[in-house]
């Protein structure tokens, strides 16, 4: 258990890893409210497991769902390594190489997220929530990238095909991966990872349904 965020962050002082978004809510703990986990990237799971004293939230071990107490409060946590399929394996590295200090704790560098929460809200979620439109046009003026949400998906397919990333299938088959609407040439060709994730999320749509 940790008494604050600024402990937990200590305990990781040494860890080469990134929290992925939503760290604008952690001086108020406001997170817990809108979006009540930390995702991290990190290199080495073993190493954030260990030293953040993580324990899973699900009977199985998935290596990805984890939970720790801060302050009183039982936070989920996310653990996204490099290799997993959540994002391009390059992009990954990338991001954890371009990392900069924020407040003690590290967090992406301004295009690094802007790109890959434009990523999360078109490929690892249902629907964009409103206050991720507003971020995301808030930071696309700051960074003077042409944005509307209208063309969301064509906006991340410029930059996958500029920097020779690919939407790559995560090797966790329960991760949401919408590639609908995004340009079909730019998705990773890996036909026992595309089996394997449409197989679970069609047994989850049926246990749902039963």
């Amino acid at each position: 258990m940790f008494d604050s965020l600024e402990q937990l962050f200590d305990a990781i002082a040494d860890v080469q890893y990134v929290v992925l978004r939503n760290y604008e809510e952690f001086q108020t703990m406001g997170f817990l409210q809108n979006h009540p986990d930390i995702d991290f990237l990190c290199e080495n799971r073993e190493q954030m497991v260990k030293q953040l004293q993580l324990k899973p939230r699900r009977r199985k071990n998935d290596g990805i769902h984890y939970y720790v107490e801060i302050a009183g409060n039982r936070v989920s946590v996310d653990l996204r390594t490099v290799g997993d399929g959540y994002l391009d394996a390059d992009w990954e590295k990338g991001i954890l190489q371009r990392r900069v200090n924020h407040d003690n704790y590290y967090v992406l560098q301004s295009e690094d997220y802007f790109y890959s929460l434009l990523y999360h809200v078109i490929v690892q979620k249902h629907a964009v929530a409103e206050d991720y439109k507003v971020r995301l046009v808030a930071m696309s003026k700051n960074l003077g990238i042409p944005f509307r949400i209208e063309d969301k998906e064509q906006c991340l397919d410029t930059y996958m095909r500029k920097q020779g990333y690919h939407y790559t299938y995560p090797e966790f088959a329960g991760t949401i991966f919408h590639i609908e609407n995004v340009d079909a040439s730019l998705v990773e060709q890996a036909f026992g990872k595309k089996v394997r994730h449409a197989f679970y999320q069609k047994v989850r749509r049926l246990l749902r349904k039963g």
